[in-house]
């Protein structure tokens, strides 16, 4: 009786490690207001404030194309499990000299959003952000692209089949959760995993184009989960391969990545 006492005590503190773990690696918002701005860049933009259909205020960063933005393909950016939008200014620049419009927001629980940040709670912060986009009258709302980093990923497949973007893109996403869980957490029963995020089980329901970026060297997300993406993603789908880190795979391949970018957005914008 005693040793099975001892056994069950075991399997809790080894739930509430796994529990832990997960919730450290999904989400890693940096709370609060941090310094830059894309003033800080150069860059004209509006503050946004917007709620979510559960009534968290969410804060996000609209930034206009420089030229005709009424008429620019909008790019709604979902960022990365770590930091918030100030840590994104680099990204924001890349994505505006794409002479798009960029919208860029927090998700519940990072920067100064309210809430907790939980799967169904980006999903919620997902379509608010795009319905913010089109209660606007000075954007095209038919030519609106999802664009997922990362963790980010998650909520632009979400919104991809809830909402009628124009586009989709992954950049280093994951297939799900529960595949990351498994190689973080090897030795945890993949039940015990609550975050699905089952990114490669959406792909194949989205019939918008799919560009899927990914890297070799990428440390966090297995290249192979960008592969596998793209085999189950429905056409039509293109798959772009840069080189270098999770992090910064975009600036080591800056030229590969804005020519892919832009055959991407000029075949189907």
């Amino acid at each position: 009786m005693r040793f099975l006492i001892y056994l069950i005590l075991v399997f809790i503190g080894f739930v509430i490690y796994v529990r832990f773990v997960e919730r450290r690696t999904v989400f890693l918002p940096a709370i609060g207001k941090e310094d830059g701005t894309p003033e800080d860049i150069g860059l004209t933009y509006e503050n946004i404030f917007f709620k979510t259909q559960d009534g968290l205020r969410l804060h996000g960063w609209f930034v206009p194309a420089v030229q005709a933005p009424q008429q620019a393909v909008t790019c709604l950016f979902f960022h990365g499990n770590a930091g918030n939008i100030n840590n994104r200014l680099e990204k924001i620049q890349m994505l505006f000299d794409l002479g798009m419009n960029v919208f860029i927001f927090d998700y519940r629980g990072y920067g100064i959003s309210q809430g907790c940040p939980s799967e169904k709670g980006i999903y919620l912060d997902a379509m608010a952000a795009f319905d913010y986009l089109t209660g606007r009258r000075d954007i095209r709302h038919d030519r609106i692209l999802a664009y997922g980093a990362s963790l980010g990923g998650a909520a632009a497949t979400e919104l991809a089949l809830h909402r009628p973007v124009k586009g989709l893109v992954l950049h280093s996403t994951f297939t799900s959760a529960k595949d990351v869980g498994k190689k973080i957490l090897p030795f945890a029963p993949r039940f015990l995993i609550r975050t699905d995020m089952g990114v490669i089980g959406r792909v194949p329901q989205i019939s918008i184009p799919k560009l899927i970026i990914h890297s070799p060297q990428d440390e966090v997300i297995p290249y192979e989960m960008g592969e596998r993406l793209f085999e189950a993603a429905a056409g039509p789908k293109e798959f772009l391969r840069l080189d270098g880190a999770h992090n910064d795979n975009h600036v080591a391949s800056y030229d590969v990545y804005m020519k892919g970018m832009r055959e991407f957005l000029g075949k189907y914008f």
